[in-house]
């Protein structure tokens, strides 16, 4: 299992969670003036305490999704071949799409919880629907570590594909229009991928490394009230030599995402499934709420690969919102017509402008970096040498930066989706009631019914923007306050500057919002 480090006042996560497991430790943490995490331990209440002890816990919350996940794939396959009439179709870009941001934002790894995709393959990797007492089950999983680049590069690989599942959406044109079969052809791919990575790598290792929404969940999630299972006293935690919270015991499974309550600072690694909770013989785990925003400013933990997959998120975003106008159409036709597809968007232009985004979001970070850098006193802490920790004078403005900038493109993401949740949600209730029969033979009122009008809509996502605008903004004041501050020649225009272009940033995208959505409607 790897020794535990003890190093003049900084302590160290286990380097391993598994058999053989090759996730990378975690940060050297600098002792905390406190060992009582901040927030309100959910825990304290008492019903909610004896529903999470349940070993059956988790089961119960994933069953209705999974009941739903197969639902959605048979009628998209066998029920009404229109997209804005079928079940499958209105369900899944109407309603759960929209819902799971919405979610993310509060309940940061809430959606984790009740995952259709990786409850089923970890119940087949598991060989159990849940833990029996005295006894771990034989799954049907090799149980093998992850690769170590994989490992080393986080949620990075994630971005990656969520790039791709966003290629493939937009060019099958999964979510706008398309046969319903496409929609469940989708959810199919995405469930065989998960089975095979949950049958090849140990534990929940395809939630860390490959899952397309699972980078964006962790990182869009990192600000949100909810921030997981922690320890109640980490000295507790460094006191105790079983570690059964991680390591598991008889009586629940060890921590599926590998991580270990006692270091951990906020809930980007916390699926919240309560494996920890229940298999703590201290009951020194809690679930932990706080303010909103608050895991954000905090410098202890930060990681490279959430910085950096949510430079990839913002690059693919700025994509999102440029890819229909006239000259990235103009463009996309050319390159289509060189490479002989017959229509966009063309994956050569996807890839190459979609970094040549993420190179232009990280001009201002290179040029705070190189106008304004001074060495602290003593240097940069040392962090490690992983890609994940590993610290220099660019990561030193990049990682906070790029925390600081997660409200706005969480809120961003949300934008999108609020028009077809406000305006199309209702064609759920008669693609629902044509299930069960109860469709007539005119088409439902509720088929063309909207929650709230277009213009509605646009003024809710222009507030929206300007909102995340400025939670983004007060994060990056108080962070440059607390972390540029000291290696920057001028602080105050490092500050000031990042402040004014986080908010411009907002304010652009506000003006897309009202310009470009209100101009569809």
């Amino acid at each position: 299992m790897g020794t535990w480090r003890r190093q003049q006042g900084t302590v160290a996560a286990p380097p391993s969670a598994g058999r053989h497991s090759t996730a990378p430790p975690g940060p050297p943490r600098t002792t905390p003036s406190d060992d009582v995490p901040a927030g309100f331990d959910l825990t304290r209440l008492p019903p909610l305490a004896w529903w999470l002890r349940r070993r059956s816990w988790q089961f119960q919350v994933i069953l209705p999704n999974q009941i739903l996940f197969w639902l959605v794939i048979g009628v998209g396959f066998y029920g009404v071949d229109s997209f804005d009439d079928n079940f499958a179709t209105t369900i899944t870009w109407f309603v759960w799409f929209s819902l799971v941001f919405l979610l993310i934002l509060v309940t940061g790894r809430g959606w984790c919880a009740v995952c259709p995709f990786g409850g089923l393959a970890e119940w087949l990797q598991r060989g159990r629907l849940w833990h029996p007492r005295g006894t771990a089950g034989r799954g049907l999983g090799l149980d093998r570590p992850a690769p170590r680049w994989l490992a080393n590069h986080g949620y990075v690989t994630t971005a990656v594909m969520f790039g791709v599942l966003t290629w493939i959406e937009e060019y099958y044109e999964v979510a706008d229009g398309s046969p319903p079969q496409r929609t469940s052809w989708t959810v199919i791919g995405i469930i065989v991928f998960a089975l095979v990575a949950f049958g090849t790598l140990e534990r929940r290792a395809f939630c860390r490394y490959l899952c397309p929404l699972g980078g964006l969940i962790g990182v869009l999630g990192a600000g949100a009230p909810l921030t997981g299972f922690r320890s109640r006293d980490r000295a507790v935690c460094r006191a105790c030599t079983t570690k059964e919270c991680l390591r598991g015991s008889a009586n629940a499974y060890g921590c599926p995402w590998s991580t270990w309550p006692g270091a951990s600072e906020t809930g980007i690694n916390c699926g919240l499934c309560g494996e920890c909770f229940r298999s703590c013989r201290t009951g020194n785990v809690g679930l932990y709420v706080e303010r909103p925003l608050a895991a954000l400013t905090r410098s202890q933990g930060r990681r490279a690969d959430v910085a950096w997959t949510a430079i990839v998120l913002a690059g693919v975003m700025v994509h999102q919102h440029l890819h229909e106008t006239a000259w990235w159409k103009g463009l996309d036709d050319t390159l289509n017509g060189w490479t002989g597809l017959p229509h966009g968007p063309n994956p050569v232009g996807f890839v190459v402008l979609t970094a040549g985004y993420v190179v232009a979001l990280l001009v201002p970070v290179w040029l705070a970096r190189h106008l304004f850098h001074r060495r602290p006193p003593g240097g940069l802490p040392d962090r490690g040498t992983s890609f994940t920790y590993r610290m220099s004078p660019f990561r030193a403005y990049l990682v906070p930066s790029w925390y600081a900038v997660v409200p706005l493109l969480g809120c961003d993401f949300l934008a999108v989706e609020l028009l077809g949740l406000l305006q199309d949600s209702p064609k759920v209730i008669p693609a629902a009631g044509r299930l069960l029969g109860l469709g007539g033979d005119g088409e439902s009122p509720l088929a063309s019914a909207q929650l709230m009008g277009t213009d509605a809509v646009v003024r809710l996502q222009v507030a929206l923007l300007l909102l995340g605008g400025l939670a983004s903004a007060a994060v990056f004041w108080r962070t440059a306050a607390a972390e540029l501050a000291p290696i920057s020649r001028a602080p105050r225009v490092v500050q000031a500057g990042g402040t004014a272009l986080i908010l411009l940033g907002g304010g652009l995208l506000a003006w897309y919002y009202a310009f470009t959505q209100g101009a569809a409607g």
